[in-house]
């Protein structure tokens, strides 16, 4: 082999980054949608008041609020993706989506600063498209923070950056400013964020009555301009959260995320499901992306389109040729258990350890080995024998900090007709066996 040959595997490594979320227009972008049985966007589009057909906006709901749940890595942020390209039109919604593991601290967030950088975010969207709110609009926001945020605040060096600018006045470039600026400080300062969200809380009635003012003059103005005929916030990285903080973030601060008068797409982790009954008391509809399916539950062969959409994804990735033969492919697609970040995982995986420029069995054996390394690592004996009830269809009830912790490490998977399986490579660890072994034939 050349260098440049060589070269060109190593380039390789630029494709197989396991977190990264695709846009639709990415080279590597694979459409899921059918692999995953019945799942489809035609019930959220109808939630939004969208035609599923033509995509149009006929009828913006005055407010929804949705859920958008699946195990971490299955390919929530990448739909979420496609979901804005499709709603981001004209004749739609003007989608405004935020990150929240960029552009905040998922490790520790709140409603406050996810609120805060919504309002943010939609005046920076204004201001790019040239749009001017009049001051009418903007002056009781400029108020509260003049009355509730700069007043308060006990650090002096941020008080001092917050006073000068807000006494510059309240256009919309300044009150943007003020905003990022809060932003900011909820992002990187982590000295004062507690004092920030306190002074925030205790007033956040006002804030929510001028931001909806803000939301509903927004409004008006994209769609005088052409610029969409509703707003729409999808949120990502929300489904980040650790057990603790997702409940405190959707169930129990709900009232205050939903003083905001407005349309939002909440990304959320699998685990909420265990608080299904709650949220349903809360949210418009809750969504969920399942694995794509590579067998049924009885374990006979999955719809041909799932390993198919498999194979495209790998071979976008790492092109056929850099394969000994396309059994080894397959090898990595059964052993993933139709998790799409564990397949890009299992396959850099693979390319690392690949001998000769050249991605073999060999190497693919490795890989999986190494998962099921890091899965042992993760589980104890208890977790064996739970894993295996549920393949066995002997689940029992009363385990729910378990289920959720198996959910959590992805241990266990969910698929699109609402049954569980433990992940293939924990099926090859020691402890699994064992409980194997010892269940009667069938």
């Amino acid at each position: 082999m050349n260098d440049d040959e060589a070269q060109e595997f190593l380039s390789l490594g630029d494709n197989l980054e396991p977190n990264q979320a695709l846009s639709p227009d990415s080279e590597l972008f694979v459409d899921t949608a059918q692999a995953r049985g019945s799942f489809s966007f035609h019930g959220l589009y109808q939630r939004l008041g969208v035609d599923p057909q033509t995509l149009r906006l006929l009828k913006a709901p005055d407010r929804r609020y949705l859920l958008f749940l699946g195990h971490i890595g299955c390919g929530k942020s990448t739909e979420l993706r496609r979901l804005q390209r499709n709603l981001h039109t004209p004749n739609c919604y003007h989608v405004l989506l935020l990150d929240a593991r960029s552009e905040l601290d998922p490790q520790n967030l709140q409603y406050v600063d996810l609120l805060l950088a919504c309002a943010e975010r939609l005046c920076a969207t204004l201001q790019a498209n040239g749009l001017t709110v009049a001051s009418v609009h903007l002056e009781r926001l400029h108020n509260w923070f003049v009355q509730h945020v700069e007043t308060r605040m006990t650090d002096k060096t941020l008080s001092t950056e917050l006073v000068t600018t807000a006494q510059a006045g309240f256009d919309l470039p300044l009150i943007g400013s003020l905003l990022a600026k809060l932003t900011n400080a909820f992002k990187y300062n982590a000295s004062y964020k507690d004092e920030l969200r306190k002074v925030v809380r205790n007033s956040f009635a006002e804030f929510a009555t001028t931001f909806n003012i803000l939301i509903a003059e927004a409004t008006r103005l994209l769609q005088q301009n052409n610029l969409g005929a509703g707003l729409l916030f999808i949120v990502d990285g929300t489904d980040k959260l650790n057990s603790e903080d997702s409940c405190r973030f959707f169930i129990e601060d709900v009232h205050q995320l939903q003083q905001i008068r407005a349309n939002f797409i909440y990304g959320a982790p699998m685990q909420m499901l265990f608080e299904s009954s709650a949220l349903q008391q809360h949210y418009s509809a809750l969504y969920r992306l399942p694995m794509i399916k590579l067998y049924n539950r009885d374990g006979s062969p999955g719809d041909p389109v799932a390993r198919a959409t498999l194979q495209d994804l790998v071979l976008r990735r790492v092109p056929l040729r850099w394969f000994d033969s396309m059994e080894s492919v397959d090898y990595l697609i059964d052993h993933c258990g139709g998790h799409p970040r564990d397949l890009v995982r299992l396959l850099s995986s693979a390319w690392q350890t690949a001998r000769q420029y050249r991605i073999d069995r060999a190497a693919a054996e490795k890989a999986v080995a190494s998962a099921a390394s890091d899965f042992r690592r993760l589980l104890e004996a208890k977790d064996y024998a739970l894993l295996h009830r549920i393949d066995a269809g002997e689940e029992e009830e009363g385990e729910r900090p378990e289920l959720i912790k198996l959910f959590n490490i992805l241990a266990l998977l969910e698929y699109n007709d609402h049954w569980w399986r433990s992940h293939p490579v924990v099926q090859l660890l020691p402890g699994y066996r064992s409980h194997a072994a010892a269940a009667p034939p069938a």
